[in-house]
Parts: structure tokens; sequence; C-alpha cells
């Protein structure tokens, strides 16, 4: 990294030892961090406002000539920018670890639908932070996996069927112990009459974090559902949702 003025001695500053300047748990590097540990001489404003910038975006940027440019939004030539590279590298983890973190979420995915208690509740952590404000308008809050079956049975039971589809589930780690999945889910919901079923389909994707303590299995400690459009069929919903109320489950729960 280069920061300079006209007519002043240049400073360079390495990915590495911008990288020891913050917690690497961190995401991003710390604004104030940096400007406490640079000489304030050699951080032009244009510098200061670029600062702003790559501790929210987390990218760092080196001109071709070696001077210092503002990142454009939006554009992958940064105004010549040499290369780019994250603040802190992401973890790398082995694809059998990937592979049990998904495993996982496919498990919930499945408890979901067969509303089965026993695995939804080997599927979190013992409170676990729920977010499905976008879905049906409640504040988010930490449930055990319990209450979150009993919410379930209120809301899933009352379909005749459901069907939770997983797609392009991306998974990160930021920490040996702590993953991160992102993952589009298609919920069809269906209601059978007189021998012909009625089907509405969600489209959302969650947004979860997981842990891994002494080597055991991942288990869910957060998860937020976001909507992807909006829901189909509402009638459909509708009825489903009063049946669960009113405790007219579905057989087998």
């Amino acid at each position: 990294m280069v920061f300079r003025r006209k007519g002043q001695t240049r400073h360079y500053w390495t990915v590495e030892k911008l990288n020891t300047l913050h917690d690497m748990r961190s995401r991003s590097l710390s604004y104030s961090e940096i400007q406490a540990k640079m000489p304030r001489r050699t951080i032009s404003s244009l510098a200061s406002r670029w600062l702003k910038i790559a501790s929210r975006k987390g990218l760092m940027i080196e001109d071709r000539n070696n001077e210092f440019r503002q990142p454009k939004y939006g554009t992958k030539d940064y105004r010549g920018a040499s290369f780019l590279l994250p603040t802190v590298p992401a973890i790398k983890m082995d694809t059998n670890a990937k592979q049990a973190v998904i495993e996982t979420v496919y498990k919930l995915a499945y408890a979901l639908d067969a509303l089965d208690e026993a695995t939804l509740s080997q599927t979190f952590t013992n409170s676990f932070h729920l977010d499905i404000s976008a879905l049906l308008g409640v504040p988010a809050k930490d449930i055990t996996g319990t209450e979150y079956y009993q919410l379930a049975r209120k809301n899933l039971g009352g379909f005749d069927a459901t069907q939770h589809l997983l797609s392009n589930p991306l998974v990160t780690f930021s920490s040996p112990q702590e993953a991160h999945v992102k993952v589009y889910i298609s919920a069809f919901h269906g209601i059978v009459t007189e021998g012909k079923t009625e089907g509405a389909t969600a489209r959302v994707f969650w947004l979860i974090d997981l842990v891994s303590k002494d080597g055991e299995e991942w288990r869910i400690k957060g998860i937020k559902v976001q909507l992807v459009a909006p829901m189909d069929h509402l009638e459909v919903f509708k009825i489903g949702h009063e049946r669960g109320v009113a405790g007219q489950l579905r057989k087998g729960i």
C-alpha cells in the first residue's frame, strides 16, 4: 500500500502489516485503528475517505502508478487498480467440514417437514437467535429448540404437506468453530381438498450461523429468514395457518 502527498517521502504499508493492526477475528479493519497507527501526515483527505470505504468493504487497493485513487462502487477496474485484496484472508476448511455444515442445514429442512421434535432439538444450540420478522412480522428473539418446534407445529402443522427445497448453499468460516451459510429455500405448502392439492410456495433464503465445540456436530446458533419474492396464493397459507392455530394438525403429528 502506498500513501503519500506530493513532495513527501513515501510510506509503504503492506497488507500483512495492516492486518496486524486489528483483531484477526474481525471481518474488517477499524478505521480509527488505522488512523491511530498511521502518521497523520501520510493520509490525505482523499485517503481518509477511502479508508472509510475500505473499512466497510474489506478491500485493499493499490494504483498502477503507486498513487492512491478512491475506488468506484459497482465497477471492477477501480480506476486502474492493479489488485484488490481482502483485509482478512478467508479461513479455508476442508470439504468434509463444509459438507458437515450443509448436512446440519439439510437436517433442519427435513425435520421441519416431518415436524420431528427430537431432530429439531439436536439441530440447534440450547438457545439460539431466530429472526423471521420478514416472513411472519414477529420480532426477532432468542428461543430454545422446544419453543421452535412449537412455533413450527403451529405454523406448518395445519398443512397436509410441506417441502423445503434447498439450493445454492454458500458456506464460509470465520473460525474453525464458526460457520455461516446462505441458502435459497423454495418452501411448498399444500392443502388437500377433495383429492386435489392446492399449493403455495414461499421463496426465501436462510442466513444461518453455526458453531461446533470440541469437535462435536455443528449446531445452529442463529437463523434469519428473508423473502426473495412476495408469497403466492396467500389464501392457501391462511387456511393452513388457521388450521394450525386451531390444533387441526395433519396425521402423524
